[in-house]
């Protein structure tokens, strides 16, 4: 009869994944902006930092929320809460590098591009994905969280 709706993370894991495809695409474009090739992964430091970067990702995601009230932030909110999202992703992959000690022989541009190009590609993602969402709940899906887009009720 009644459908509960998701709650917690789950919610909104479309976002989520976008975020990583993001951030895993401006790590490989990064590595191949700052002249070193087309593939970080075949070097074991850059191949950890991929990893590490994923998961600190995920850690930021949920510890500072940032994905609640997605659906209904403007542009200006989502540009703010995506740069502190990237700001705390870049002080925790220095502090990654500096505990590892493996700063010098890591490529700065690569790192600072890297996450210039994270801030900009899950921008424009996140705004592009909500315009889709919004225009699909307009031409008849069910609700606006993003999780139940176009899931009809029983």
């Amino acid at each position: 009869m009644y459908r509960k709706e998701t709650e917690g993370w789950l919610k909104h894991y479309d976002f989520i994944l976008l975020d990583i495809i993001c951030l895993q695409l401006a790590f490989v474009l990064a590595y191949a902006a700052s002249g070193q090739g087309w593939n970080p992964y075949e070097e074991m430091l850059y191949r950890n930092m991929a990893i590490f970067l994923t998961l600190a990702d995920l850690l930021v995601i949920f510890s500072l929320d940032t994905l609640k009230g997605v659906l209904k932030r403007n542009t200006h909110a989502e540009f703010l809460l995506t740069s502190r999202h990237v700001i705390t992703l870049l002080a925790l992959s220095a502090v990654y590098l500096y505990i590892l000690q493996q700063g010098g022989a890591y490529s700065r541009r690569a790192w600072l591009l890297t996450l210039i190009f994270y801030a900009a590609f899950t921008w424009i993602t996140r705004l592009l994905w909500k315009r889709f969402l919004v225009q699909k709940r307009a031409s008849g899906g069910e609700r606006g969280s993003s999780g139940n887009i176009g899931k009809k009720t029983p």
